[in-house]
């Protein structure tokens, strides 16, 4: 009973709601189950139904107390607009005459027609329940009013959700916030890309994020250095650079560094031998895998306090699951890239763009 009554769709239940504003009830649901001695009044009834209010047959919509106040000349404009839009000019046609039960027609006429219950008519302008709607030809002076201020594409769907209303209009400010040139020179400067995923070697430390190796994926400092990369093409070995300021670019090594970090702080904390820690870290499965970083690496467990009653584990055994590691690996990219950003844009020449300046304030 706590439902708005513009907000009720059915008729019936809404006469039946008006019907009762007369008394002050609480109505409370009780379920079959719970009723141990049948209401009298659900079962002696009378046989002759008194019939239904003339009067709250034909209610379609309650009104409701609007109080937009317009400046200048703008509720003159929202009419007119209104009068030349010729899809406002059919709701406002229906919401006095009657909606048709099906509409055949293609557009925003459609949608209107799903929501005629909750559309009403004041002083020339159509209201979705307490919202104003917005015809197309004022959208953008709508959505400039709105945005005004630069804030994010939430807040601003929040505020514009209180007042107004037009049909797309939730997709219309996204896409207007994304092209914002303001909002685009100072928006946050890490933006999420999609996952780039390494390729995957056929042989351990066949590429690694440490050591040397055929392959070395590192950060820019000090491994961007010229006296690093003159080492490395002494030792024939290529350096892949992680994009600056960009930790997630090399996302594996930031991860075992952080697990690093974390398992030294944890045995300092209970003064236990760090190489205990590392043990069980290295006997431990990989996250949707079911082997350990021992048995990829060695084809067996290491030895520890808890598996030595089982010899047969520490017998060598190769484990093939690269099918397994690249399901994984896809499944990863999917739920990742659902979040992200779209795919590298190519620059035509000339086009602008802004660049983060990290040293200047």
């Amino acid at each position: 009973m706590n439902k708005e009554l513009n907000k009720i769709l059915n008729n019936r239940i809404k006469r039946m709601r008006v019907s009762l504003m007369t008394y002050n009830l609480k109505v409370e649901y009780c379920p079959g189950k719970y009723s141990y001695v049948a209401d009298l009044l659900s079962r002696n009834y009378k046989q002759k139904i008194k019939k239904t209010d003339d009067t709250l047959k034909d209610i379609v919509h309650i009104m409701e107390v609007v109080n937009l106040k317009f400046k200048n000349n703008k509720e003159s404009e929202f009419k007119k607009a209104i009068l030349e839009d010729i899809t406002l000019k059919l709701v406002e046609q229906y919401v006095r005459e009657g909606w048709p039960k099906q509409i055949n027609s293609v557009g925003d006429i459609r949608h209107y027609h799903k929501i005629r219950n909750e559309l009403m008519l004041e002083k020339g302008l159509i209201y979705y329940g307490c919202r104003l709607v917005v015809p197309r030809v004022m959208c953008k002076y709508i959505f400039k009013k709105l945005h005004e201020s630069h804030l994010g594409i939430n807040k601003t769907l929040k505020k514009s959700k209180l007042i107004f209303f037009w049909p797309g209009m939730a997709s219309d400010i996204t896409n207007a916030i994304r092209i914002c040139e303001t909002c685009i020179k100072f928006s946050i400067k890490k933006i999420k890309e999609q996952l780039k995923q390494h390729e995957r070697p056929s042989v351990p430390f066949h590429k690694v994020g440490l050591d040397i190796a055929e392959i070395f994926v590192a950060d820019n400092n000090p491994c961007g250095s010229q006296e690093y990369i003159t080492f490395a093409t002494q030792w024939r070995f290529e350096v892949i650079l992680s994009s600056p300021y960009y930790a997630k670019s090399n996302g594996l090594a930031e991860k075992a560094e952080g697990i690093a970090k974390e398992m030294i702080t944890k045995a300092r904390y209970e003064k236990k031998d760090l190489n205990l820690f590392l043990l069980n870290y290295r006997n431990s499965p990989v996250a949707g895998l079911e082997y350990s970083p021992a048995q990829l690496l060695m084809a067996r467990e290491l030895k520890t306090l808890t598996n030595f009653l089982n010899p047969n584990i520490f017998k060598p055994k190769l484990v093939n699951c690269v099918g397994e590691m690249q399901t994984q690996e896809n499944y990863q990219k999917h739920f990742y890239d659902k979040t992200a950003g779209p795919e590298e844009k190519q620059f035509t020449e000339s086009e602008k763009v802004y660049i983060y300046d990290k040293f200047k304030k």
